[in-house]
């Protein structure tokens, strides 16, 4: 009889270590399903992130062909400028500069006297815009003023010296008075327009 208990004994603790050795088996990849679900979210959230830019970029150019020809001003705000810098600060450098072409390429076909400055000095602003953005792109509203105003700048000085329409004095009065004006009313346009869709830019918290 105590053969018969020590060996059913023996059975027990033989089936209970397979057993304990199973659950451990099958615990072991709870560390990895925790892995792939912070994967997914990462990806949920990368993905969000993308199509709230995208928006945002789209918004910008409805406005550029809506409302700029609407208000009609000598120096206009530049949505385009605005919604390529928004974008750039997302991208590669080199991904910037193909945007920054594109929308170049749409710019100077409704101008076609112009055609080739708009593209060159878009896909310039774009490159420029990614690889300082650590510098210049950041959580003050000073400093993405200034980022706005150096890139409308900086694309004008570009634009009109490449298109070669405008000379002499009328030149150095467009780039000296009408292109700050301009960069100076679509930096304001962008900081505000930055605060308005402040929930579209940034990450959910959810």
């Amino acid at each position: 009889a105590s053969g018969s208990a020590s060996s059913a004994g023996r059975h027990r603790r033989t089936k209970s270590a397979h057993g304990s050795g199973a659950d451990r088996y099958r615990a072991a990849p709870t560390a990895a399903d925790g892995h792939r679900s912070r994967a997914t979210g990462i990806d949920t959230m990368n993905v969000g992130a993308a199509v709230r830019a995208t928006i945002t970029f789209l918004i910008f150019i409805v406005l550029h062909y809506t409302l700029r020809p609407l208000l009609g001003w000598r120096a206009p705000m530049d949505f385009l400028v605005l919604a390529l810098l928004l974008a750039a600060v997302r991208v590669r450098p080199g991904t910037a500069a193909i945007i920054g072409f594109l929308l170049g390429l749409v710019s100077d076909s409704l101008a076609p006297e112009a055609l080739g400055a708009g593209a060159i000095a878009m896909t310039a602003i774009g490159f420029g815009a990614s690889y300082l953005k650590a510098v210049f792109f950041a959580d003050n509203l000073v400093l993405n003023a200034f980022f706005f105003f150096l890139g409308k700048w900086v694309f004008d000085i570009m634009y009109f010296i490449g298109e070669q329409r405008v000379h002499g004095v009328e030149l150095v009065q467009q780039l000296l008075l009408w292109s700050p004006l301009s960069a100076a009313v679509t930096a304001a346009a962008g900081v505000l327009l930055l605060f308005i869709m402040r929930p579209l830019l940034e990450p959910s918290s959810s």
